[in-house]
């Protein structure tokens, strides 16, 4: 299976993430990231994939995806989903209340008004086209969207079967908030199971069998995007942004970007310049 981490948040990225997606546009293949995911199916059918469980969605579906949850989706006879990527700030409320829990079933069906009124908003607000806010801003469109995010998740909150996370789930949510603070230095499992006071095999075996691949991978990824948005964002030597993620040698950096991406460094950041000229 192959795992796309998709960078909607590493901390101090993007808080918020909007999205069409029709039989025309790809849905997203196999992936992971720190904000919250909602799908609203808003028209035919589609297709869900949450860990190992596969769901078939129709219209008037609402996807409930947690953060880190390997997960793909795709629209399929007729369907247009719609995707929202979300900081838990954002909801903070909500998030504070559904902490240490997750739906037994994630694909929900709410009230048909709310749903339909909850897709008009979003429609009337930002339109067809995907966007990307780092920040949202300015204050009126914030509040609009928070307001939106929040009638969603109060809803998800009143209907939703809810149960407390599993010692595995568990287990894995402690590796990768380890990772998510600690993946600039030079880490291995064996620190983590050392540091938090689990067995080393128990850990390697947990990690592989709930993720799909091992540890070094998810590390490699994870410091992939971070150094992804740095080289786009920024002048900074590859050398410099290679360390600043956390990779150990530019050799190393520049094998885990192009098994990733299909492109070297260099290529990425002239192929972001050349996208950014056709668009002045």
């Amino acid at each position: 299976m192959k795992i796309v981490y998709h960078n909607i948040d590493q901390t101090i990225k993007d808080e918020f993430y909007y999205g069409m997606f029709d039989e025309r546009r790809e849905g997203q293949e196999s992936h992971f990231h720190k904000n919250y995911e909602i799908l609203l199916v808003v028209e035919g059918k589609g297709h869900c994939k949450i860990g190992e469980l596969e769901y078939e969605l129709e219209k008037g579906n609402l996807v409930f995806i947690s953060p880190f949850q390997i997960h793909s989706f795709r629209s399929c006879e007729g369907g247009r989903i719609m995707c929202i990527d979300v900081h838990e700030h954002i909801i903070l409320t909500c998030t504070q209340i559904i902490d240490g829990k997750r739906l037994k079933k994630p694909v929900q069906k709410i009230d048909k008004e709310i749903f339909d009124s909850i897709v008009r908003g979003f429609l009337s607000t930002l339109g067809e086209k995907e966007i990307v806010f780092k920040r949202i801003s300015p204050v009126s469109l914030r509040l609009k969207i928070k307001g939106l995010c929040y009638l969603l998740s109060s809803e998800l909150i009143e209907i939703g079967d809810w149960e407390m996370l599993t010692s595995t789930d568990s287990v894995i949510l402690d590796i990768i908030q380890y990772i998510s603070e600690n993946f600039k230095k030079d880490i291995s499992l064996k620190d983590i199971a050392c540091e938090k006071g689990y067995n080393y095999q128990y850990l390697s075996r947990t990690f592989n069998g709930f993720m799909g691949i091992n540890f070094k991978k998810f590390l490699n990824f994870y410091r992939i995007e971070y150094a992804y948005a740095m080289i786009q964002d920024t002048n900074d030597s590859f050398a410099d942004i290679a360390f600043e993620s956390g990779f150990q040698s530019i050799r190393s950096f520049d094998y885990v970007c192009k098994s990733v991406y299909n492109l070297s460094p260099s290529e990425i950041r002239k192929k972001q310049k050349e996208e950014h000229k056709s668009n002045i």
